[in-house]
């Protein structure tokens, strides 16, 4: 018996299984498809902000080494006018290099600012720029912000505070901080010498404006004076306050102040200032000077000149009121002397007029 041949139903069925096969397969690899292109799209927002962090991180650090370029071009002409003593350029120029948070130009411009380098002097400014330096660590900040407590500029005269400035510049080496700190130790262990205690019924340097009231009575006239001292008048005398209401200085032209003078001492070439002002008293003006911490003291015609140490380092007795001793052996009698410090001479480097 020859073989059948298939039915049409059997080949309808084989051709429905062929197709439904196909479909399941068409099927799989469509959701293959779109299962890979949700997971592009699944993973794309990861990768945009990917790229946005590096191109940010790229504009950051262009931005960076643009700020360090400005700063340190600030900074090369804050030095040059600085060491070239072109201090008004040099207030310019450190002043931004200061502001962009250089520390060397934050210590010079506080310095030019108390001593009046290229801009009117303002002890207020030369603080708030050398407590930026100080607090970083630059040790010529922290000796001046120290001498600015230690001698009462543009802030309350601290000798404790003082002393922990110049404490923190001398471990770095500053040897100005070490020679003042010192100075501000013996100052504070030394007791009061008899130059600030008066006989009973007497006033002197460092009385209180109480005391003179009681002992002279109410004054014929009052001046303010400069940094809020005072200056009461009695006729022809006068008595000249500080900003502390202290007595630190007085003319007694009319006779009638009821004053205690100084005890004759002598000072010579290497006493402190306190020292000084325990034998001449308050000076009649002061004068800052250059390199920073010197200074100048004025006695009417008479001066005497201290180097960064604080320590005497010249002076001129042209008044001959001024109680100073020879290095050499002298018979006790006042001379006048020029004293400096650059003196070539052969001799010693006194000369006396006779």
């Amino acid at each position: 018996m020859d073989e059948m041949e298939p039915s049409r139903f059997e080949s309808s069925a084989d051709a429905r299984l062929v197709w439904r096969r196909w479909r399941l397969a068409a099927t799989g690899l469509g959701a293959l498809l779109v299962a890979a292109l949700a997971e592009i799209f699944y993973h794309q927002p990861a990768y945009v902000p990917s790229q946005q962090v590096a191109a940010d991180v790229q504009a950051e650090a262009a931005a960076a080494a643009a700020a360090k370029k400005a700063a340190d071009a600030q900074t090369a002409a804050c030095h040059r006018d600085y060491n070239h003593k072109n201090y008004a350029a040099a207030a310019q120029s450190c002043r931004e290099a200061a502001t962009l948070g250089v520390i060397v130009a934050q210590a010079y411009l506080g310095e030019m600012c108390h001593l009046g380098l290229g801009v009117p002097r303002n002890d207020a400014e030369a603080l708030k720029w050398d407590r930026k330096a100080a607090a970083l660590g630059n040790a010529e900040a922290q000796f001046n912000l120290g001498v600015m407590f230690y001698k009462g500029y543009g802030v309350g005269q601290d000798y404790s505070e003082a002393m922990s400035w110049f404490r923190m510049a001398a471990t770095q080496g500053n040897v100005d901080a070490q020679k003042l700190l010192i100075e501000a130790e013996q100052q504070v262990s030394e007791p009061a010498g008899p130059a600030n205690q008066a006989p009973a019924g007497y006033f002197t340097i460092g009385s209180s404006k109480a005391q003179v009231l009681a002992l002279q009575g109410t004054p014929t006239g009052m001046q303010t004076q400069f940094r809020g001292g005072e200056q009461w008048s009695y006729n022809n005398c006068s008595v000249t306050f500080d900003d502390s209401g202290l007595v630190r200085a007085y003319s007694n032209y009319c006779g009638k102040l009821r004053v205690a003078m100084t005890p004759v001492k002598h000072f010579t070439i290497g006493s402190t200032k306190a020292q000084v002002l325990a034998i001449q008293g308050t000076p009649t003006s002061v004068q800052s000077g250059f390199p920073r911490g010197s200074e100048r003291w004025f006695y009417d015609g008479c001066s005497v000149a201290f180097d960064e140490s604080g320590r005497v380092n010249q002076y001129s007795n042209m008044c001959g009121q001024l109680h100073v001793e020879m290095d050499s052996p002298g018979n006790g009698v006042h001379v006048k002397v020029y004293r400096y410090r650059n003196d070539q001479d052969d001799d010693n480097g006194d000369d006396e007029d006779q």
